[in-house]
């Protein structure tokens, strides 16, 4: 049942903010199949990609509950959204290992300079979002359509580089606007085509997206990573209207992102969809307010909205040793097709071991279980060890791959990572084999908390511990395929 669900790992986020310091991450390129330039830049990309993961991990780990106008509680993360978050000032250093045929690439951000940067980028921001917006009339016209919706991808960059300022520097001070997202919808709702149907909104997305290597992650309700049934189907949708030369399947050959969020409200649903780049940048936005008929047939809100709070509360801070995980789709708003197949990746930046605890949580079971991950007698048999010559390199922990097939829905699991051995400092959780799984509990709560308390249960002050979150969806094929 691994792949048939939602996957998540667990990482370890900084609890405060960055201060004067650099925040570095690796990157390493086999050569064997390209050439010197092609390697190096594909280095570049992936230590660009782990240090932009180190920010967004930071930004989600601020978080707060708030409730709903239904008055339940919906776990808040200060992100918001799913898109890649703006990353300025960083700078590469490559070397080149002839011996080894690869590519070494370190990222590095110095954060204090960088929030002159985008404090700067900020104040610049700022300025044209106002006279543009001064120099809208009140009529509604086709231009003036087409001006609230930059003005609206303009707002959208500026938060977004706001909320990364905020976590470099708190102190620092920032550009105010007195125009906000819900004043230009407002105006945007007057004069747009509304769609009718799930079917007309996803060709009114599709006929905006004038690009090529698009990766198309499903719209998230904001405060959680669960890919409701609505989610889903306007992901089907949207890949099925949009022309198959424009997107790819895996995360790292992606130039852009499409993605978004929605808000349930008492009459409706907020829905805004976003386009991205490599660095961030935001290329496109576009909202809707949507009438209940269009989507009543699907379930809209998340079931498991306490467990996902749990799952993302009490990061620790480790700025040494960092454990990133991720799919072969990437680590947020992750979703499987039935018959597709789904990797797992792991990637340490020093030696080190790790453990995953998994969880199967929905209506029909509840189940807390150790994954196998090597043929090693015993509990060694579900610890993992990275040496020196593997670290900073992606290594799939999968088997060659997980074929999705039903029962489908969602699965996590928590993946530890640690400097000593957990089997050999008793800090791996004990079981009994029930069937095809080593069961932890019947309780993932209980699980949660246990293997957390496990892990910072530390032998000595020189071992360092981490943990990493992800989430994946597996969903059924769309009918007729």
């Amino acid at each position: 049942k691994l792949m048939t669900t939602v996957v998540i790992f667990c990482l370890f986020a900084w609890a405060s903010p960055v201060l004067a310091r650099t925040l570095s991450a690796s990157g390493i390129a086999d050569c064997q199949q390209k050439n010197e330039a092609e390697c190096k830049a594909a280095a570049e990309k992936d230590a660009l990609a782990s240090l932009a993961n180190q920010l967004f991990v930071r930004v989600e780990s601020v978080s707060k509950t708030e409730q709903t106008n239904q008055g339940k509680d919906v776990f808040q993360w200060a992100s918001r959204t799913y898109s890649n978050v703006p990353l300025i000032g960083a700078e590469t250093q490559c070397v080149h290992i002839v011996s080894g045929k690869q590519y070494n690439c370190e990222a590095n951000l110095q954060t204090q300079a960088a929030s002159t940067q985008y404090q700067k980028l900020l104040q610049d921001l700022s300025r044209l979002i106002q006279k543009r917006y001064q120099a809208l009339s009140q009529q509604l016209t086709a231009h003036q359509y087409k001006e609230l919706n930059l003005l609206l991808n303009e707002l959208q960059k500026f938060q977004r580089l706001s909320l990364v300022l905020g976590l470099l520097d708190p102190q620092i001070s920032q550009p105010e606007l007195n125009l906000t997202s819900e004043e230009l919808q407002r105006r945007i709702l007057k004069i747009q085509q509304r769609p009718r149907t799930l079917d007309e909104l996803a060709v009114l997305i599709a006929n905006d997206v004038d690009y090529k290597k698009v990766f198309i992650r499903p719209v998230l309700i904001a405060g959680s990573k669960e890919v409701t049934p609505f989610s889903a189907a306007l992901y089907q949708r949207l890949k099925s209207q949009m022309n198959p030369a424009q997107l790819v399947e895996v995360k790292s050959q992606a130039d852009y992102f499409l993605d978004g969020s929605y808000q349930p409200l008492k009459q409706g649903m907020d829905l805004s969809i976003s386009l991205t780049d490599r660095q961030g940048d935001s290329l496109l936005t576009r909202v809707w307010q949507l009438k209940p008929e269009l989507y009543q047939a699907y379930r809209i809100t998340p079931q498991q909205l306490d467990f996902e709070q749990l799952l993302h509360q009490g990061y620790v801070v480790t700025d040494d040793f960092q454990v990133e995980l991720q799919t072969n789709k990437g680590n947020r708003g992750v979703i499987f097709t039935e018959g597709e197949e789904a990797r797992i990746l792991v990637k340490l930046n020093r030696s080190g071991y790790f453990y995953v605890a998994g969880h199967i949580k929905n209506e029909i079971e509840e189940l807390s279980y150790l994954l196998p991950l090597n043929d090693e007698p015993g509990l060694f048999a579900f610890e993992y060890y990275i040496g020196p010559e593997h670290t900073n390199k992606w290594i799939d922990i999968s088997g060659g791959g997980f074929h999705v097939q039903p029962p489908l829905g969602m699965e996590s699991l928590q993946v530890f990572a640690s400097t000593d051995s957990f089997v050999k400092s008793d800090r791996l959780p004990m079981g009994q084999q029930q069937g095809p799984y080593y069961v932890l509990a019947q309780s993932a709560k209980q699980v949660v908390n246990l293997t957390r308390g496990l892990v910072r249960k530390k032998p000595t002050q020189k071992t360092k511990s981490s943990e990493a979150v992800l989430m994946i969806t597996t969903i059924p094929s769309p009918k007729g395929d």
